[in-house]
């Protein structure tokens, strides 16, 4: 008769086969503990956000780049930069010394001193520039108010109190009266719209231009 003691110590190989995989499994449902409540929380964040990242022009296209020192990306941004195509790859460039999330309207942002460059088809360029702007990102609308002024690459200027800019399609219209000077005269109208597929730029009326007449003395020439 084999002692007792003979056994001490032994677990037949089927029994320790056993014990190794309730052990692993011990380690699965313990890593599944932590893991699918980190996955849950990750999934409804991304549902949240899921509308704001979906792109609702696929023909527009906006970049924010982050401004200089002190810029809290969180809820305002220093020497802040929105760089982006309208819906004909034509390029455009927001531009404002703060800007600042509206925390009544999150796809707002309220700029300081914003200036927009855009491009026209023929590839002049217009800038308008005022002292506060509002920026709806979703819609691509640009709203400006206080001293709105509108350069052009033709050495005109003309300003007025408000403006509308559809950063989409390139547009730009005011219904404030509108004082314009140039090489040609001083220009007086009730409004403007900037027609950006025509390269043109239309006065609502009723209109008055004081013509200089040194701007026109050679065209017979």
């Amino acid at each position: 008769m084999k002692s007792p003691s003979a056994f001490v110590g032994r677990i037949p190989t089927g029994s320790r086969l056993v014990a190794i995989d309730l052990a692993r499994h011990s380690r699965l449902v313990g890593w599944l503990k932590v893991a699918l409540p980190v996955l849950a929380v990750s999934l409804l964040g991304l549902v949240a956000v899921w509308p704001q990242l979906q792109t609702r022009d696929p023909g527009f296209r906006l970049t924010v780049v982050a401004g200089g020192d002190g810029a809290d990306e969180a809820s305002r941004m220093v020497n802040a930069r929105f760089v982006g195509t309208d819906r004909e790859g034509q390029p455009f460039t927001v531009t404002a010394d703060n800007a600042e999330r509206d925390p009544e309207a999150l796809e707002v942002v309220v700029l300081s001193r914003p200036t927009a460059d855009l491009t026209l088809n023929d590839g002049r360029w217009l800038a308008l520039s005022a002292e506060v702007g509002r920026f709806h990102r979703g819609e691509g609308m640009l709203t400006l108010s206080g001293d709105v002024a509108l350069y052009s690459d033709n050495g005109y200027e003309f300003r007025t109190e408000a403006a509308d800019v559809d950063l989409r399609t390139g547009a730009a219209s005011g219904t404030r009266p509108v004082v314009g000077q140039g090489a040609y005269g001083v220009l007086h109208a009730e409004g403007f719209r900037l027609d950006r597929a025509s390269g043109r730029l239309r006065f609502v009326g009723p209109v008055a231009m004081t013509v200089y007449p040194a701007a026109t003395a050679g065209e017979g020439d």
